[in-house]
């Protein structure tokens, strides 16, 4: 039994229960120092329960002040001024001293899409982005990315610039668990347009997977772009997620539904109700196609303008609308090819 405050210096083991109480706060470290649970084998954290099944298990409420983060997404802030946040083979990189091949490697989220920024041959040997048009001027941006070493240990440079300022370089020191680093960078008033995210890998071969870039002073939640940013002109809060979404219930959204199609747009398949108390716009600019499965309503390749629906555009656009009461009407050609009845 210690009445007090108890100093614990080096390695300590506990072999049975230890009781605090009397105290206001239990468990404290050092300044800058990490507090660290580490169950053995197949032990497992438990907060509020003593059987947990998972690795950390916390029974009853848990309140969050900060955001939750994760490789597949989280709550909280968000933003990604990047595109292609995954791709870095893509033309929207740029690499110095090497080429990167199309991802295979196990990724943080637990898919096959990390990819290897190859060795370099000089120690300046790099991957960047350019954010074109991008104000720097008086601003603060936080990049971020997750790397891993095929083996052993490594030193990965990240900076941001802009066009006449080159930022802090922010050395990450990356082991073979995958980890998440990042970089903040305030530019001063004179800084000038295009915002530049740069890994300088140089003669160190490292994978790397989901790198962001945010008008903020730290990293929010990742948030997985293709070819669009993600919340570009503001920094947004709430859920990002970075992959797929199944619901098994009723959805009700109080507000817009807007949806982004990649490769010339993506067709959007509901089966069942959709009720939307506000704008729902499908695609960047038009419908490609839309399907309610279980209800009357299927569009191909159509938009609906108001009361009309409208198909092709320009001087091979037709229309089809209600004109009055139980009439329905085309200003362009109809043509019925078989039989049409009427009653």
């Amino acid at each position: 039994l210690v009445a007090g405050t108890m100093g614990v210096t080096g390695a300590t083991t506990l072999s049975s229960t230890a009781t605090f109480s009397g105290v206001t706060t239990d468990l404290t470290t050092g300044t800058n120092e990490h507090l660290v649970l580490s169950p053995s084998g197949t032990g497992k954290v438990g907060i509020g329960i003593t059987t947990p099944i998972s690795l950390l298990q916390v029974e009853g409420d848990t309140f969050v002040t900060g955001k939750l983060d994760s490789p597949h997404g989280g709550f909280g802030p968000y933003q990604n001024l990047l595109v292609q946040s995954e791709v870095f083979e893509h033309a929207a990189w740029a690499e110095t001293g090497y080429t990167i091949s199309a991802g295979t490697l196990s990724a943080p989220d637990g898919g096959a899409t990390a990819e290897l920024l190859g060795a370099g041959v000089a120690i300046t040997d790099n991957t960047l982005q350019t954010i074109s048009g991008q104000v720097t001027a008086s601003k603060t941006y936080t990049g971020s990315v997750w790397l891993q070493m095929p083996s052993g240990t490594g030193t990965i440079g990240l900076r941001l610039k802009s066009g006449n300022e080159i930022g802090t370089t922010t050395n990450a020191s990356v082991t073979t668990t995958w980890q998440r680093f990042s970089v903040t960078q305030t530019f001063t008033s004179g800084s000038t347009v295009n915002l530049i995210f740069e890994i300088i890998n140089g003669t160190t071969g490292v994978r790397a997977w989901g790198a962001q870039v945010e008008d903020a002073a730290s990293a929010g939640v990742y948030a997985r772009t293709t070819t669009e940013q993600v919340a570009g002109t503001t920094r947004d809060r709430g859920l990002a997620i970075g992959q797929n979404t199944h619901v098994t219930g009723n959805l009700e959204v109080h507000g817009n539904i807007i949806t982004h199609g990649t490769g010339g747009g993506a067709d959007q398949t509901i089966s069942g109700n959709l009720t939307v108390n506000g704008t729902t716009t499908l695609g960047d600019t038009a419908v490609d196609s839309v399907t309610v499965n279980a209800g009357p309503m299927t569009l191909v390749n159509a938009i609906v303008a108001g009361d009309a629906l409208e198909f092709g555009s320009g001087a091979n656009l037709a229309n089809l609308y209600r004109s009055a009461n139980d009439t329905l009407k085309t200003d362009d050609a109809f043509l019925v090819a078989g039989t049409m009845g009427v009653t």
